[in-house]
């Protein structure tokens, strides 16, 4: 799991889920990490998606769907409903509801952008390397607008897959900002861990020996996978 590092005030509560991992934010009311593993399926064909976003009884903030309604903004999911899913079945899938995994994204980004990575997790990179981690969440800068009942709204997110491939990590690392188009691909968004590191204040890899690390979170991939 990420680590706050010397610039990131935020206190994170961790949460547990059965097919992710979440650390909280109370005061703005959002995600600062969520965790997840994807691996090889037999079928894409998921449960069906569940209807209803749920108030997550374990936070104190007790963000509601409602808090989301006529801002312009969508529910936006960080561990993937449908990955999750094919994954780990359908009560993990419902836990991907639960309002502690969602943060407030536009809807060119989370129905389009984002929508395609997510999908290229687990139908492209978690099938070809059979296992595959993640990790994404808001970048805030400056003071963030807010939503019905102070939930905050991020500039940016941040994902970071990885995996391994011949006992070596590979990386992936994107920004995508909240003002995007909708007709960009992934690619377009290519960054290194560093730079996210430097906007989040969390410190990821921080298990790896320590030049592993450093060239692991130096990097920027020229294209995707």
């Amino acid at each position: 799991m990420p680590k706050a590092g010397a610039s990131s005030t935020s206190v994170i509560h961790v949460l547990t889920n059965e097919g992710y991992v979440v650390g909280y934010c109370e005061a703005r009311k959002d995600p600062v990490w969520v965790c997840y593993r994807l691996s090889e399926v037999a079928s894409f064909k998921a449960p069906p998606r569940p209807k209803q976003f749920v108030v997550d009884a374990r936070t104190r903030a007790k963000v509601a769907s409602t808090n989301y309604t006529n801002s312009g903004y969508d529910r936006g999911h960080m561990a993937p409903n449908y990955g999750v899913a094919l994954c780990y079945g359908a009560h993990a899938q419902q836990e991907t509801f639960l309002m502690s995994n969602i943060i407030p994204q536009s809807p060119n980004l989370n129905r389009r952008v984002w929508e395609q990575l997510e999908q290229a997790e687990i139908k492209t990179y978690a099938q070809r390397f059979k296992q595959l981690w993640a990790v994404d969440g808001p970048i805030f800068r400056g003071s963030p607008k807010k939503l019905g009942g102070g939930v905050s709204v991020p500039d940016a997110c941040f994902k970071i897959l990885a995996v391994e491939e011949n006992k070596q990590p590979r990386i992936l690392a994107f920004i995508m900002p909240q003002t995007v188009n909708g007709d960009e691909v992934p690619q377009q968004f290519l960054t290194s861990v560093a730079e996210i590191e430097k906007e989040t204040g969390l410190n990821f890899f921080s298990e790896l020996p320590k030049d592993v690390e450093q060239r692991v979170e130096a990097q920027t991939a020229d294209r995707v996978w």
